[in-house]
């Protein structure tokens, strides 16, 4: 004799759950990246919109290895170089467009914008 209507309904019950709350877990982890991504597109607008400018030269570039249509998110490490006061260390996150990449190698010079309360805050102008 087989297995019963019950027993059967109670796995169907627990492979269901078990799948439904993989699902869940995969959309939150997705999720949390695409809001990580926005949040920082968001951040960047803001800082090119009310920052300082200033020359900065690349002194490290990094793949973070998020893409966005192809072009990568790049983590830059930059001496940033303001007109009146001193010269300072800042990252950027940003994505750069692939045919750009060239022109944010270590020892190339860029034009950023800076938060003059947080200057740490630093966003590429492309």
């Amino acid at each position: 004799m087989g297995p019963s209507f019950g027993d059967m309904f109670g796995m169907t019950f627990v492979i269901m759950a078990v799948v439904g709350v993989i699902t869940l877990a995969s959309f939150a982890f997705v999720g949390f990246f695409v809001y990580r991504l926005f949040a920082q597109g968001a951040k960047n607008r803001a800082i090119l919109q009310t920052g300082l400018p200033a020359y900065a030269v690349v002194l490290q570039l990094a793949d973070t290895g998020t893409r966005v249509n192809d072009n990568p998110q790049v983590q830059i490490v930059l001496e940033v170089r303001p007109h009146d006061r001193p010269p300072f260390q800042a990252v950027a996150t940003t994505i750069v467009p692939i045919i750009a990449l060239p022109r944010v190698q270590p020892g190339q010079t860029v034009t950023v914008r800076y938060n003059p309360q947080n200057p740490q805050e630093v966003a590429l102008e492309m």
